[in-house]
């Protein structure tokens, strides 16, 4: 493996001469750091290339998706990025050979690719949801719809079956429901991630979500109720609820929550309501947190942010509304 540790600039003649070298002709993992220049050879060995927070990096070249063993490919926060490569096409014709091509190769063993950060993206070229093996997806963009044929959508998402971990950043202005289609389809997703632009419309269409869904992060919600959330009873998987910043006033209330683990931050148009509304909607509530938002009231740590489930207060009486009698 190459790491650079703490050389905050390197000299790219050094790298190129290193990386030449016969002896490194063996390197499976490669961590440039801050390096500000990408033109360097890259041993087709590598299985771990990350270029995470290089600021010079503003596009990358076609020949990286030819690296065979590459298995992650770490981008966060290469903050100028404005597009990743495009796969290059076939000279050849199918149709005047009269047989089928070999499929090309393009990053054919990824599974991570980590592309958060990178905020001049706009749009996700098609080899994206060709990716067959990947397992994580951090960073995805939903651009406009205008050019869908052009570019990956989020529909085009449910090709990757093996997709556990997926976040994506909203760039555009959503009116269209079908922006959301095929959500529900990624019955291996595990981990979403959602973070919101700015809407002017006001409001977003209803989605629906993967049912095998652990974990559910929601930034920058638009809307001041969470309520195009997926009804609660099709989410018998979902542990862990956070919503951070954004217009939510509401916190989305259901008796049908399994939710054990709630983060609510930075929400600060929050109504305060009942601890024990709280505790009804959420019956299997171990942790709860309000970090920059009003708590409600009755909580039970005046001095803290946050209530953690205990031995004691497990036999905590929690009267449901509807029932006085009716412990949770």
């Amino acid at each position: 493996m190459l790491l650079n540790l703490d050389q905050k600039y390197l000299n790219s003649y050094d790298i190129i001469d290193i990386t030449n070298n016969s002896k490194h002709d063996h390197l499976e993992v490669v961590q440039l750091g801050s390096w500000r220049c990408t033109k360097t050879y890259i041993p087709e060995t590598v299985r771990f290339l990350s270029l995470r927070g290089i600021s010079g990096i503003t596009e990358l070249h076609e020949s990286i998706g030819k690296l065979d063993l590459l298995t992650v490919l770490d981008l966060r926060a290469c903050h100028n990025l404005e597009k990743l490569p495009d796969k290059p096409r076939s000279i050849l014709n199918p149709k005047l050979i009269r047989r089928s091509l070999p499929q090309e190769r393009w990053f054919m063993n990824l599974e991570v690719l980590d592309i958060s950060g990178c905020y001049l993206l706009d749009h996700m070229p098609k080899w994206v949801c060709e990716l067959s093996n990947l397992k994580v997806l951090k960073g995805f963009v939903v651009g406009s719809m205008e050019q869908s044929n052009q570019f990956c959508q989020l529909v085009d998402l449910s090709k990757l079956n093996k997709l556990t971990k997926l976040s994506i950043r909203i760039s555009v202005n959503i009116s269209d429901p079908e922006v959301f289609s095929g959500f529900d389809s990624l019955e291996s997703l595990l981990v979403l991630t959602i973070t919101w632009g700015q809407n002017k419309y006001g409001m977003i269409p209803t989605y629906s979500l993967s049912k095998n869904l652990e974990k559910l992060d929601i930034r920058c919600y638009p809307e001041p109720e969470a309520s195009k959330l997926q009804n609660p009873n099709d989410l018998q998987k979902l542990k862990r609820l956070y919503i951070r910043g954004g217009n939510v006033t509401k916190i989305p209330h259901n008796d049908n929550w399994k939710v054990e683990i709630l983060r609510l931050r930075f929400l600060k148009k929050l109504v305060p309501i009942e601890w024990n509304e709280v505790r009804s909607s959420f019956k299997n509530l171990e942790y709860v947190e309000f970090v920059g938002c009003p708590r409600p009231r009755n909580f039970p740590n005046i001095d803290q942010d946050s209530w953690r489930k205990s031995s004691l207060q497990e036999r905590e009486s929690v009267l449901v509304p509807g029932n006085p009698h009716r412990m949770a």
